[in-house]
């Protein structure tokens, strides 16, 4: 298979072992499925599967906040058909309301046919929630009779089979590649987001600690309060050497994250590498270099500390919002509902430039504050000033008075700790 290989695309294969022990009725078999580089997918090893009768090859990958089982699936000519509907059940049934199943491969089951085959076959697809796309021939064959007459026969033995309610384009593909017709899918639904790249984002870690020594900086520092300095030069010193310190004991990182990170953040490095030597263990047990008994504890035990950790993670969210009820419907929302696709929305300046996001604010202002005066400058002149329709005024109905240090800490106090982004103060440290 080293020569078995597609240029940008990396390979999946399962090849049919060479074992005495299993009786296989064919020569050959086997499946490959290729996915494009810039694609995230996971090879799910645990559903592999490569019997007498059928043989499947899963991966699983995210697109638009939705998971995807996507498998090559065969079905190994002229064996039992109760056996592969029993295990077919077997392995989509757990998998149909946490994914969107597609499946494509040789079924060879005729549903061309009006027979037990076909309605057995049809009827797993439809418990399982599951339509064939494929409604043309997928092989023709010929064959010349004793009396030199040639005959064709026409099947429906391929397929891509996806959920019901899934909209998709599918068909045949006119091509003698080999004696089957190649069969496609296109799925408008799936479409390549930044879900599925890996995304870097910046922060800065704002702790009890880094507040106590910033805190502590604050009050070492001899700010310049003279009050005979004019006051924008006392405010702007101050600002500076606030600034200065602030990104000192607040410095910027990055991290970088990919989806199941965002999805998933209860699982640490340390489950990451579990599951690493998890995929090792299965790869060991299925070449037969260690007992399959002992992968299996293996995996068990490591499915019990994913769910326990994914508990503790929920348990402390839920306490440390347990006074925000907004925040801690979030979390339920996030959890029993499916999060929407957003779509990305450039804001244009006037020389049609993408604003970056840091001055997309500052935009807004721009835009909104200059409203008034291009409205204005749209008025005909009027010998009339606009203080004129101005009855009865009074020139002392507003006034100023002068806020103490109280007052500042009261407004301050009242700043909610939100929304503020990097390039800002957090009002929590205020």
């Amino acid at each position: 298979m080293d020569h078995c290989k597609i240029q940008g695309f990396s390979p999946i294969h399962l090849i049919r072992p060479n074992d005495q022990n299993i009786e296989y009725k064919e020569r050959g078999g086997g499946i490959s499925i290729f996915v494009r580089n810039d694609i995230k997918f996971k090879h799910r090893y645990d559903l592999d599967i490569v019997l007498p009768y059928m043989e499947c090859c899963f991966i699983e990958t995210m697109f638009n906040n939705k998971k995807y089982i996507i498998a090559g699936m065969y079905r190994i000519p002229n064996t039992n058909i109760n056996f592969f509907i029993e295990k077919f059940n077997e392995i989509i049934e757990p998998l149909k309301s946490s994914f969107e199943v597609i499946i494509l491969g040789d079924f060879n089951i005729n549903l061309f046919n009006d027979d037990i085959n076909k309605n057995l076959f049809e009827i797993c697809l439809q418990s399982n929630y599951l339509i064939p796309t494929i409604l043309g021939a997928t092989r023709i064959a010929t064959k010349t009779l004793n009396n030199g007459q040639i005959v064709s026969s026409k099947t429906l033995i391929d397929n891509a089979i996806i959920k019901f309610n899934m909209k998709h384009s599918s068909g045949l593909i006119d091509s003698f590649i080999s004696d089957h017709f190649p069969i496609y899918i296109s799925l408008p639904e799936i479409i390549i987001d930044k879900m599925n790249t890996e995304k870097v984002i910046q922060y800065r870690q704002v702790t009890d600690i880094t507040k106590g020594n910033f805190q502590l900086a604050i009050k070492r520092t001899q700010f310049n309060l003279s009050q005979n300095e004019a006051a924008d030069r006392v405010f702007s010193g101050f600002h500076n050497t606030f600034n200065e310190l602030y990104s000192t004991h607040f410095p910027i990182k990055e991290k970088t994250l990919n989806h199941k990170d965002e999805i998933k953040p209860w699982i640490d490095d340390t489950l990451k590498n579990r599951m690493k030597i998890r995929d090792n263990l299965y790869k060991l047990a299925f070449k037969k270099k260690i007992s399959h008994k002992i992968f299996k504890d293996f995996k068990n035990l490591l499915t019990d500390q994913t769910r326990k950790a994914k508990a503790k993670y929920f348990e402390n969210e839920f306490n440390k919002n347990s006074h925000n009820i907004k925040k801690t419907w979030s979390i339920i929302n996030d959890v029993i509902r499916p999060k929407k696709s957003k779509q990305d929305i450039s804001l244009l300046d006037d020389n049609g430039s993408d604003v970056q996001d840091s001055k997309v604010s500052v935009q807004f202002v721009d835009y909104f504050t200059s409203i008034a005066d291009n409205l204005t400058a749209q008025l005909p002149n009027s010998p009339i000033h606009a203080s004129d329709y101005l009855r009865n005024r009074n020139p002392n109905t507003f006034v100023f008075l002068q806020a103490n240090s109280k007052d500042v800490e009261t407004v301050i106090n009242d700043l909610k700790d939100n929304g503020i982004g990097i390039n800002k103060i957090s009002n929590s440290v205020l």
